[in-house]
């Protein structure tokens, strides 16, 4: 008798599908779904901005005065697409009203902490996110990608164009 009671208590002690939670799967899946949902909007967000793409006007990024008196403004704008959301833009504004206009990039996403940092008397370092981009040299009017992801351009010649402000 003592071996059948044994057993019973045994079988007592072994967890059932009664005894299983299978409500437990709904909050991690519930959890899962939220965290998906907080890396999406991260990501959207690094990606598009703090504006999330909606400043349709040209951004200045960051502005530097040169020594022969010339300022660089480093500029974005939104573009129609949500993939290639920005393009870039470098401009030499001088003295006398013309301006030179240099493309960075045209698919670009936001360019968060941008900013210009003169390397030497001739090289300008571009900056995004506190990582060089790029070097623009003012004497030979060259962008230079550190990456080598685009070939290095010349700006164009200096004309009366509408530079942001």
């Amino acid at each position: 008798m003592a071996s059948t009671h044994a057993i019973l208590d045994a079988q007592r002690t072994i967890p059932t599908i009664e005894h299983c939670d299978v409500g437990h799967a709904k909050p991690v899946r519930k959890k899962c779904f939220i965290a998906f949902g907080l890396i999406v909007t991260g990501f959207l967000s690094f990606h598009l901005g703090p504006f999330l793409h909606f400043a349709k006007r040209a951004q200045v990024i960051d502005t530097l005065r040169l020594q022969d008196g010339s300022q660089l403004i480093l500029s974005q704008r939104a573009n129609p697409s949500l993939v290639e959301a920005y393009t870039v833009t470098l401009y030499r504004s001088h003295p006398d009203g013309r301006a030179e206009k240099c493309g960075v990039g045209c698919e670009e996403s936001y360019w968060w902490f941008g900013a210009l940092k003169s390397k030497s008397t001739n090289t300008i370092e571009l900056r995004s996110c506190g990582l060089a981009v790029c070097t623009y040299n003012t004497e030979t009017k060259v962008l230079s990608w550190n990456d080598n992801s685009y070939p290095p351009h010349t700006s164009e010649p200096p004309t009366y164009i509408s530079v942001p402000k």
